[in-house]
């Protein structure tokens, strides 16, 4: 039996959502990727004698935000020490971020990370080290993250523009690199892995990953109009997409018992995930049109999860590819032989670009435990949400839809989002909640009479549809494409 060691930062997507910038934001995830990578784990482990018997667990793979070891035998009892010495190491580089440290015994890393998320679960053998209280500042408050005291003032954060920062927002702006440099090393973590996933596709072209890497988006207004609006006019709404596994515990346990490596299943895992996104991204390239540049900017692709901001009408076309592609390479891990495979649940926040990220963060959050809960984690889902449109809450109400209806209805929506003006769909919107509001009562237009006189064929699929009903239809195609 291995003893097996995990110190990880908790909370991420709340901690990434601190940043009132896109830079600020790809400087926070540079920084967590390069505190918790692997090779830099291994240097500072090398600069510790007397951790020596502490060595990088190569079963877990290199997920940005986790470090994973194993443990010697003759230091099972100092194990709270080390964990505690990781987790200061840790702290040094990230001041906000809260971090936690479980360890189990097993015969595989596997069955030990089963057994950690028990031992979670129940508060047991667990050093937890949250970020330091800031209490009430003193001086002046961060004017980036709002939080924290002032420890760099006139700071620039883009172009011109300058501001005072707090100690975790400056490691941030520090780290975040610009797009508009060519210099490998100052790549960001997120945009560099994406960069390097991308080039095999982009070679013919004669791109590298330096190149590809200058292509993204360096602020949140840039990033929305990398693809037009639903009027033809320079995008400024963006989408956020927060997308998780389902059930992935259940099938690593089916997947050994069929006979999968169990040392190797982290990485599939990890790969099978990456190969989604970057057919997603390739999927909106090749048939949505976008201004110049990679119209995506990745916030955290790690393990089975997933956060990304794109162009408010990209968001739909990069569902289509990444959830169906998502579950194709999931059957592909392990033995391949577990089936039903995997599939993924998504939440999407759309929001205008000057909406606060911290905001667009918790709804996104929000949006996708509702996806997984409504389906049980058994089918891939997804609830989306317009800020602008419905408001910054999730509701009870709040459609969730399976994928495959989605792609069930594909031509439907497509014929529904072409041929229906905006006013139509007010219209249509219009009379079905007055028909709601009445509690039942007859509307004093019915829907067929309606669809005569607006001379809307395509609503007619969506009537009497219990999968995906008119409203819902309405709902979806605002940003459809």
């Amino acid at each position: 039996m291995t003893l097996y060691l995990d110190v990880a930062a908790m909370r991420i997507q709340t901690w990434l959502g601190r940043s009132a910038t896109l830079r600020g934001r790809r400087g926070a995830s540079r920084m967590l990727a390069d505190r918790t990578r692997q090779d830099a784990i291994k240097k500072w482990l090398a600069s510790r004698p007397d951790l020596d018997g502490v060595v990088w667990n190569d079963e877990g793979g290199d997920v940005d935000g986790v470090v994973t070891l194993r443990v010697a035998d003759t230091l099972e009892r100092r194990v709270p020490e080390i964990a505690r010495a990781v987790l200061e190491h840790l702290r040094l580089g990230l001041p906000r971020v809260e971090l936690n440290g479980v360890w189990a015994h097993g015969p595989s890393y596997v069955d030990a990370y089963q057994a950690m998320d028990g031992i979670i679960e129940a508060g047991e053998e667990l050093l937890v080290d949250l970020a330091p209280s800031r209490g009430v500042p003193l001086a002046r408050v961060c004017g980036d993250c709002g939080l924290d005291g002032v420890v760099r003032e006139d700071y620039p954060i883009a172009g011109d523009d300058k501001t005072d920062l707090c100690a975790d927002c400056e490691a941030r702006y520090e780290g975040a690199g610009r797009t508009t440099g060519t210099r490998i090393e100052v790549i960001p973590g997120p945009e560099k892995d994406l960069a390097e996933w991308l080039e095999p596709e982009f070679r013919a072209t004669g791109q590298t990953v330096e190149t590809i890497f200058t292509s993204f988006p360096d602020k949140f207004d840039e990033l929305a109009a990398r693809a037009t609006g639903t009027d033809g006019r320079k995008g400024t709404h963006t989408a956020l997409v927060y997308a998780d596994g389902n059930q992935i515990g259940a099938f690593i346990k089916d997947a050994t018992a069929a006979g999968a490596i169990k040392e190797t299943l982290a990485r599939e895992i990890t790969e099978a995930n990456r190969k989604a996104v970057v057919a997603a991204v390739l999927g909106v390239l090749d048939g949505a049109p976008t201004t110049h540049g990679v119209p995506v900017a990745p916030h955290l692709i790690a393990g089975d999860d997933l956060l990304v901001s794109l162009p408010a009408t990209l968001v739909w076309p990069f569902l289509r590819s990444y959830l169906p592609e998502f579950e194709r390479a999931m059957s592909e891990v392990g033995t391949g032989k577990v089936q039903p495979s995997p599939t993924a649940s998504a939440g999407v926040v759309i929001a205008h670009y000057t909406y606060p990220f911290t905001d667009v963060m918790a709804l996104a959050g929000t949006a996708l435990k509702k996806a997984k809960r409504e389906v049980r984690g058994a089918r891939s889902s997804v609830c989306w949400l317009d800020v602008t449109a419905d408001g910054p809450t999730v509701e009870r109400s709040r459609p969730v839809l399976a994928t495959d209806v989605i792609l069930a209805h594909k031509t439907e929506l497509h014929a529904l989002a072409g041929t229906t003006s905006a006013g139509v769909r007010y219209t249509l919107r219009t009379a079905l909640r007055d028909a709601q509001q009445r509690c039942g009562a007859e509307p004093r237009v019915q829907p067929d009479e309606l669809v005569r006189r607006l001379d809307a064929d395509a609503v007619r699929p969506f009537l009497d549809n219990d999968e995906l009903p008119l409203p819902v239809a309405l709902d979806l195609i605002r940003w459809w494409r």
